[in-house]
């Protein structure tokens, strides 16, 4: 199913006020059925991905990369820029946390290293196999962002939000999420798709 499509749920509300202000803001930004407060994270799961949405200090624009790789539903879409985490546990060493994977991976492929990368969604696939994690972070820094350069085989550019490209299904309502999810007093908010694309 396209992920843009499937039915999301998550864990039970941890205030019902909370619950119901969240899901008002969801209503309005166009398509999910219920989001809650994430509660402690991480739970242990299969890949684990990290992406992140840098913006210009005004909100007008973003950086996204054109995914020519990774699963069918991202290749040939305009997407966060981002991807797997380092996995240590076969060295017996911790894995690599989601905000050094970030760090790493937008350096990577954007040739930038922003240090105020924040979180602010969850997004997990459950009952898929293989199942998945992608912590989202956001950033607001115009001189960061005009540095922004293609640095692999992945093409990366700043466009207007007004005027995005093809982007992955996800980011339609992501990309709103992340400009205003602290009006909703919430620090981050988890996401899990029922139904989802293999990895």
């Amino acid at each position: 199913m396209d992920p843009a499509t499937a039915g999301l749920t998550s864990a039970p509300a941890t205030s019902p006020a909370r619950a119901f202000h969240v899901q008002a803001w969801w209503s309005a930004h166009g398509g999910c059925r219920d989001v809650t407060p994430a509660p402690e994270r991480l739970m242990h799961m299969g890949t684990k991905y990290v992406a992140g949405l840098l913006f210009d200090d005004n909100r007008e624009q973003v950086a996204l990369i054109l995914k020519n790789h990774g699963p069918a539903a991202v290749v040939g879409h305009w997407n966060a820029i981002g991807g797997k985490r380092v996995n240590n546990q076969d060295l017996g060493l911790p894995d690599e946390s989601p905000t050094a994977a970030m760090w790493r991976e937008f350096a990577e492929e954007a040739g930038v290293y922003v240090e105020n990368w924040e979180p602010f969604l969850i997004l997990r696939a459950k009952g898929s196999n293989p199942e998945w994690q992608v912590d989202f972070f956001h950033a607001f820094d115009s001189s960061k962002l005009a540095q922004a350069r293609t640095m692999e085989s992945e093409t990366v550019m700043v466009w207007h939000i007004d005027e995005l490209p093809d982007v992955v299904p996800n980011l339609n309502w992501i990309i709103p999420m992340a400009l205003g999810h602290k009006n909703d007093h919430v620090f981050v908010y988890e996401v899990i798709e029922k139904d989802t694309f293999a990895a």
